[in-house]
Parts: structure tokens; C-alpha cells; sequence
């Protein structure tokens, strides 16, 4: 093992393999820098990686209970819910590495990146930790199922802070001669798809919370008995893209209260982006003739 001394403060420390990979991760950080960079990517992570575990889960192991509901009313036994789920956090982990991994354009991503915390190598394991633990995360509401109010809350607040940091974006390109390149497209898709992931989530904890209290109802009118969590990522695909087949609708207020939000607050962004390309087009096309 050697440790070097790098500039501002950053110790790295490598393990002789002869790979970065086994980089012990977040060595060669300083503490306020690895903070920073764990913030940084929990916050545009965690959504989506929470997301894809239960699309995993459901699409893989619904055999195991039927889906993530029937675990949190005990269903699923422990221990088919912790090997369900740390298979899930891996597959959620792998699928992280081969995007930042196979992402075209990475390399310009990853120098404003090692401009910021120092190290691309630690970014990437960071990202890939991250994924892993968010993909189980939503384990311990299974066993748990209280703890699904502190991921609710979790979730709000996820989507407070995306949303204003869309507003940011958008207040700045719709100044007069600003336009949107493909990297800020690439964002606010980013966002828009993380807004997905975060209705999703919190209709299925809705779901839960429901279903933990006698004499409620669902939430949705699935026509089910047992509601997927594919049926939730189902409606939030038609709620936000505005095509509103009316096969599946909400039924209590908290739904209703909910679905209507996430509607008028998806219309406004799909608008805003496709208004905000149509002009990066219209303008460049000027500054070309």
C-alpha cells in the first residue's frame, strides 16, 4: 500500500493491485469534500436508484409474495426479503457502473467532476455505493413498514429541492439570448425523470401507509386485489405525460391531492422543456444564417 501527497490537501491512497478500482473510496478526500461529493450525488440519486430496486424487485422476484405490498404486511418472510433485496442492490449497482461507465458524453462530465472534488475514480465508486444502498432501501420499510414515512418524507423533500433547482434552470436560459445546449437538456431530463421515480415512490408508500390502516381503501382504483409496483410506475408514465387513458384513478383525497400536483407540476415541465429546446433550435438556427 503507498499514500501519496497530492495538491490542496488530498491524500491518496491506492492498494497494489495494479487497478484504481480497489481504491479504498473516499480516501484521498478531504472531509468536507467527501461530504460534499456524498450530498451531491444523493441528490440526484437516490430517486432514481430507489426506483429502479423496486422495478427490479417487482419485475424479478414478485414471485416471492406477490409484490413489495404483500412484504409489508409480513408476507414475504425476512429473509427472502433481504436476499430479494440485496440481489436488487446489486443489479441497481451494476447498471449505475455500465451508464457512467458507457456514457458518451463522460469525459467532459467527469473533468468539471474532478475539477469540483479532486478524483474521478472515487466519484464513480461513490455513485456505485450509493446505488447499491439505495436499491435496497426501501428493505427496511418491508420489515419495518413505520420507516415508510421517514422514506416519504425523504421523498418530498427530494422533490422540493429538484424542483427549485429546475426553476434555476430554467430562469436562466429563458433570459434573452440564452439558449439550451444538449448538457442542460440533458439535465432538466435528468430532473423531469427524477420527478418520475419521486411520484412514483411516494404513490406506492401512499399505498402502504393505506394499507396499514383499517377502513381507508386503496388509493388508485386498479381493479386488483393486490396492487405491483409496476402499476404505479404505470400510472405515473400516463399521469405525466398527459395521456390519461382513465383505466386507473385515484379514490381517496390524498390521492386525488397528490395526482393532482404531480399533473399540474409535469405538464409545466414538459412545456417548459419542449418550449426551451424549440428556441436553442430557432436561435441557432439565426446564428448560423
Amino acid at each position: 500500500m503507498t499514500v501519496a501527497q497530492a495538491g490542496d490537501g488530498i491524500q491518496e491512497e491506492r492498494v497494489t493491485v495494479g487497478r484504481t478500482w480497489v481504491r479504498v473510496i473516499g480516501v484521498n478526500l478531504t472531509p468536507k469534500r467527501r461530504w460534499k461529493m456524498i450530498r451531491h450525488i444523493f441528490f440526484r440519486q437516490f430517486a432514481l436508484s430507489a426506483f429502479s430496486g423496486l422495478l427490479f424487485f417487482d419485475i424479478f422476484f414478485s414471485h416471492l409474495g406477490g409484490d413489495f405490498q404483500n412484504a409489508a404486511n409480513g408476507v414475504i418472510s425476512p429473509m427472502s426479503a433481504l436476499a430479494a433485496f440485496t440481489v436488487t442492490g446489486l443489479c441497481v449497482a451494476l447498471l449505475t457502473w455500465i451508464v457512467q461507465t458507457t456514457w458518451k458524453r463522460r469525459e467532459e462530465h467527469m473533468a468539471r467532476l474532478e475539477a469540483v472534488y479532486g478524483d474521478r475514480s472515487a466519484y464513480l465508486q461513490t455513485q456505485v455505493w450509493i446505488a447499491f444502498f439505495s436499491g435496497c432501501i426501501v428493505l427496511p420499510v418491508l420489515l419495518l413498514p413505520r420507516t415508510v414515512f421517514l422514506l416519504t418524507f425523504i421523498l418530498m423533500t427530494l422533490a422540493y429541492l429538484h424542483l427549485r433547482l429546475f426553476a434555476r434552470r430554467i430562469k436562466g436560459l429563458m433570459q434573452p439570448g440564452h439558449y439550451a445546449t444538449w448538457a442542460d437538456v440533458g439535465e432538466m431530463l435528468l430532473v423531469y425523470m427524477t420527478m418520475l421515480a419521486v411520484f412514483t415512490l411516494l404513490m406506492a408508500s401512499v399505498s402502504v401507509i393505506h394499507s396499514m390502516v383499517p377502513d381507508i381503501g386503496a388509493p388508485l382504483n386498479l381493479n386488483v386485489a393486490t396492487p405491483r409496483f409496476l402499476d404505479f410506475v404505470y400510472f405515473s408514465v400516463v399521469v405525466m405525460t398527459t395521456l390519461g387513458f382513465g383505466d386507473i384513478s385515484p379514490a381517496t383525497y390524498d390521492a386525488k391531492i397528490l395526482v393532482a400536483i404531480q399533473c399540474l407540476i409535469s405538464y409545466f415541465m414538459f412545456a417548459l422543456m419542449v418550449g426551451l429546446m424549440t428556441k436553442g433550435i430557432l436561435l441557432k438556427g439565426r446564428t448560423e444564417d
